[in-house]
């Protein structure tokens, strides 16, 4: 677990920094902003494939009979921290987002599906009946990551990304 914290966390520095320097030479100049939200769009979708693997260790986990509580509890614990990191890489994004940016109201719809996701990765309990919230979360991670896709391309497409 404590190898997971410290590879999300490497993750997170390196693409904040990423997105902060990009960020800092935004004054006046459309396409590095436009990068800039683009790298932290692209961060968040490593940050949804990661819980995509997280959700499937809690599926492994939960459909053990019996159901191996340590490993339940551990991949709940990866699931967590890498739905908090993607939460934390959409708010950048939202924060760092040109007025007028065609990828903000995108932005708003993953704040949504993200509010959603956490509190159905909370309510896991290590139980069977765990599955239809997995399933759940599998149908909102993969959405999430089509709308981050869409919202990529908006943000990147010049005639789209600012009025």
């Amino acid at each position: 677990m404590r190898t997971t914290q410290a590879i999300l966390a490497v993750f997170a520095a390196t693409a904040y920094g990423r997105v902060a320097r990009r960020a800092a030479f935004a004054d006046g100049d459309a396409c590095i902003a436009a990068q800039a939200l683009a790298d932290g769009i692209q961060s968040n979708i490593d940050l949804q494939t990661g819980e995509q693997a997280s959700v499937e260790k809690v599926k492994a986990a939960v459909s053990q009979n019996p159901i191996d509580q340590a490993a339940f509890t551990a991949a709940k614990s990866q699931l967590l921290d890498f739905v908090n990191a993607g939460i934390s890489a959409r708010e950048n994004n939202q924060a760092i987002a040109p007025a007028g940016n065609a990828a903000v109201d995108g932005l708003g719809i993953v704040q949504n599906a993200q509010a959603e996701e956490l509190n159905l990765a909370q309510s896991l309990t290590g139980a069977a009946s765990d599955l239809d919230i997995v399933s759940q979360l599998e149908t909102d991670f993969a959405g999430g990551i089509k709308q981050n896709q869409q919202n990529k391309v908006d943000v990147s497409h010049p005639l789209l990304s600012f009025n």
